[in-house]
């Protein structure tokens, strides 16, 4: 089984999902904005490499097949 993670990053939330290949979503998460321009470059890429490490852990194979990712202010 493939899974992929779809990340839609702002400046007031980050909302992301992980899922299979038949679409069936095995977690979705909702945390703070990752808008580089509001965080500063740091804070946004610890908050966005705390995301990775989520849904890589909650993958049921350990590891994700693709990334689909929109960072506003990047």
């Amino acid at each position: 089984m493939k899974y992929f993670i779809t990340i839609d990053g702002g400046g007031t939330k980050t909302d992301s999902v992980l899922f299979d290949e038949t679409g069936h979503v095995v977690l979705r998460d909702v945390s703070m904005g990752c808008n580089a321009l509001d965080a500063g470059i740091e804070v946004a890429k610890n908050r966005f490499a705390e995301i990775f490490r989520k849904m890589c852990e909650a993958s049921p194979s350990g590891t994700i097949d693709a990334a689909f990712c929109g960072v506003a202010g990047s």
